[in-house]
């Protein structure tokens, strides 16, 4: 395991993460470059489909509630647009998740091919000091934990710019619930940066009773003959239950905080999409806000409820894969030469 270092800080563990994150776009530049340009125009449409079912409000169901002999939009016309906008959204899904998906994938292929082309490379000097089930374990579980932020990752850049356009129009329309929307924003962040913190520090210690049950098992198979012949079958057997025992653990403990966490980011955008609601509503009553403003503030915080979830599940998953790349990173700094 890449021990803690007395200048590991949050601020480091971002810095490290780009880093990272540039580096796997350059090795899939193509993907990298096609997933987060079609999540950003993906939070375009979201915008612009909120926009369209308050300009459908204000222009067919208002006036047809109220009886008005001249409706300035048929149904038809209604349809075709919302219905253009949710191909259009449909259409940019597809592009992103298949993208995303093969940028996670050939990373992972990349860097499991470096790993063992460089170990190839190293003397058996070397070898002597790392047991066969870490490296094992080093080569497969840290290299897909260290590329397994990338799925989330176009979705969580184009999130910032919905979050971006979303504040914009409902400033636009109210500045009061823009201030309140973008305070529900700050905080689910600043929740999230503490919550990805503590558990980069545990994941760190998940990957390394990981490397450590790799070992113990490879260890225990290397000389099982020794073992049998000695008859130190219980001893082993107790070996390997202690190493587990610390994984389920560090695991567990891991899990609590998580749970904990996301239960909060899960509940505060929740409150403040009624919060917001019951302001628009009130100033609606007044006289401030249209009814198809008020329709246009609804349907956008509805859909930004699941998107800032996203973003607190990347930087857990950024936490993790941090986690499992300086472990990977270990191995290709080493230069024995």
């Amino acid at each position: 395991m890449t021990a803690m270092t007395q200048g590991d800080t949050p601020l480091r563990m971002l810095r490290d993460a780009v880093a990272l994150t540039a580096r796997l776009a350059r090795w899939q530049c193509t993907s990298s470059s096609i997933s987060i340009v079609a999540s950003i125009v993906f939070a375009g449409a979201i915008i612009l489909s909120a926009q369209v079912v308050g300009w459908v409000a204000d222009r067919l169901i208002l006036p047809t509630l109220a009886g008005e002999g001249e409706v300035r939009l048929s149904v038809a016309g209604a349809a075709g647009v919302i219905l253009l906008v949710a191909l259009w959204k449909s259409s940019l899904i597809v592009l992103r998740r298949a993208s995303a998906a093969w940028w996670q994938i050939r990373s992972e292929q990349r860097l499991r091919h470096d790993m063992v082309h460089h170990q190839l490379g190293l003397s058996l000097r070397w070898y002597s000091s790392r047991s066969v089930g870490d490296l094992l374990s080093v080569s497969s579980a840290d290299t897909k934990q260290a590329t397994s932020f990338l799925a989330p990752l176009p979705f969580a850049i184009g999130v910032v710019f919905l979050l971006s356009g979303a504040m914009t129009v409902v400033l636009r329309i109210d500045v009061m619930l823009g201030l309140l929307a973008g305070c529900t924003f700050l905080l689910v962040v600043i929740i999230d940066g503490i919550g990805s913190w503590i558990a980069f520090l545990q994941m760190e210690r998940v990957q390394s009773h990981r490397g450590d049950v790799a070992r113990v098992a490879h260890e225990s198979f290397d000389g099982v003959l020794t073992v049998r012949a000695l008859g130190r079958e219980a001893e082993e057997s107790a070996r390997f239950a202690r190493s587990a025992e610390q994984l389920r653990t560090a695991l567990v403990r891991l899990g609590r905080w998580s749970t904990g966490f996301r239960a909060a980011t899960d509940l505060i955008p929740t409150l403040g999409t009624i919060t917001i609601l019951w302001v628009a509503t009130t100033r609606a009553a007044e006289g401030v806000l249209s009814a198809g403003d008020l329709v246009t503030v609804a349907y956008l915080l509805s859909l930004l409820v699941v998107p800032t979830r996203l973003i607190g599940y990347l930087v857990w998953d950024a936490a993790g894969s941090l986690a499992g790349w300086r472990r990977v990173a270990e191995v290709l700094d080493v230069d024995d030469h």
